[in-house]
């Protein structure tokens, strides 16, 4: 197909009018005869363009789109193998952009295609997805991730789904790529949360990136996490989870970077407002970024005065304790993190962390207990920023060895050993073993 100008004027460098028609046939009597604008010898290629817009239709059976002129024309705009083009001026454009737009739609109506059934959304399965990934149990999350995919979820559910779980499996490249495509898109089922839960998780992934980075690329991607989470806000400002992340990055970040101490503070008011108990943990968060210790204690405590049954302000007054060498307060916090909740990941590693580092310096019960939550740790696959079960083996062993364990202690070194074979204490370790035994 080629779009031909024809005048009826003489040719030559001084500038004309003439008339375009476009006649669309057979399955269409419509012609469209326009006077065109002042056209000069200028460079530029859209009627190419044009060409490659219409030629999906143009190959169609029983369908054409052709010139229409009586008159034999003078020149033919974007036709191959001319050895002289003439381009039209802007003023020819804009008109040509009016017949496109106005013979589209009649030409894309003419056009026999098969309906198509939009994708079925499938909210159920989705938030089935999100409560797996949460208690970390991936290979279920695998599974459930096949089962959106063969039921032919919309476009949103897939590119979400597959940022969740890649984001629980720490890839997080494929999961800032998959949840970038997601937030381009509409979730066709509870748009508010899950349009906002996906600028939430594309924020973590720029900050676990962050997190990863040399101190070149930490800044960038710092700013990223920080436009994702406050888009996440203005999407839903009922998303106390992701006000919360902006608590923590305006009291920690730099004014240059976007921090701030009014703006966490602003926040922090809002939470309260909300939801008082998470307002008050928000606010422990503030004074232990902030480095005040006793204040954050005493926000935590009260958050916990509202809500007994919360295993985060718990654990999270174990690490204000901890970063302030208070080891057997910081364990007695953990304990109770993990009377609150059992399954806790992170309460499990610290404490278990917590008691090989100073095994001397807590009770027998609070290292029993250790030992029993690194166990329930290594029984599920590590997910997120969870630290690796080498490690979790590892100070398993250090626990046992202390309590005299020495043949479970082994087995954990070698363990370490068979999941990262250059562990240089875990080798340290069993040498010291093997000698004592010789």
């Amino acid at each position: 197909m080629s779009w031909t100008y024809a005048s009826s004027l003489p040719a030559g460098p001084a500038a004309h009018t003439g008339h375009l028609s476009i006649v669309l046939s057979p399955v269409s009597s419509r012609c469209l005869s326009i006077p065109t604008a002042r056209v000069r010898n200028t460079h530029f290629r859209f009627f190419e363009t044009m060409n490659a817009q219409f030629q999906p239709y143009n190959s169609q059976p029983g369908f054409d789109v052709q010139p229409h002129s009586e008159a034999k024309p003078r020149f033919s705009l974007a036709r191959r193998g001319a050895s002289k083009r003439r381009y039209p001026s802007l003023e020819t454009v804009l008109v040509m952009s009016a017949i496109w737009l106005w013979t589209l739609p009649a030409v894309a109506s003419s056009v026999q295609t098969t309906s198509q059934t939009p994708p079925e959304s499938h909210p159920s399965q989705l938030s089935e997805l999100e409560r797996t990934v949460d208690v970390c149990d991936l290979v279920s999350a695998r599974q459930q991730m096949e089962q959106l995919r063969t039921s032919e979820g919309s476009s949103f559910e897939l590119h979400y789904a597959n940022g969740l779980l890649a984001l629980a499996e720490d890839r997080l490249d494929d999961a800032v790529e998959a949840l970038q495509l997601a937030t381009t898109l509409s979730p066709s089922a509870d748009p508010t949360r899950l349009s906002s839960r996906a600028w939430q998780l594309l924020g973590e992934s720029h900050g676990r990136k962050a997190r990863k980075s040399g101190l070149m690329a930490q800044a960038g991607l710092a700013k990223k996490a920080r436009s994702a989470f406050e888009k996440a806000v203005e999407v839903d400002p009922e998303n106390l989870d992701v006000k919360r992340h902006l608590v923590e990055f305006y009291t920690r970040a730099p004014t240059f970077m976007g921090g701030g101490k009014d703006k966490a503070q602003l926040l922090i008011t809002q939470i309260e407002e909300r939801d008082p108990a998470r307002g008050a943990e928000a606010l422990g968060l503030h004074h232990r970024w902030a480095g005040r210790v006793d204040e954050a204690l005493e926000a935590y405590d009260q958050a916990l005065a509202l809500r007994e049954t919360w295993a985060v302000p718990h654990f999270e007054a174990a690490v204000a304790l901890s970063a302030e060498s208070r080891a057997e307060e910081a364990s007695r916090r953990l304990e109770e993190a993990l009377e609150a909740d059992p399954g806790h990941r992170m309460a499990q590693f610290d404490l278990g962390s917590l008691a090989a580092a100073k095994p001397s310096a807590l009770p027998e019960t609070t290292l029993v207990n250790a030992a029993s939550a690194l166990e329930s740790y290594l029984s599920q696959p590590a997910c997120g920023e969870d630290p690796p079960h080498s490690e979790g083996h590892f100070l398993l062993a250090r626990i046992l060895e202390h309590q005299g364990s020495m043949e479970a202690a082994t087995r954990n070194y070698e363990r370490v050993l068979e999941l990262e074979p250059g562990h240089k204490p875990a080798t340290r370790a069993l040498r010291r073993l093997k000698a004592a035994r010789d």
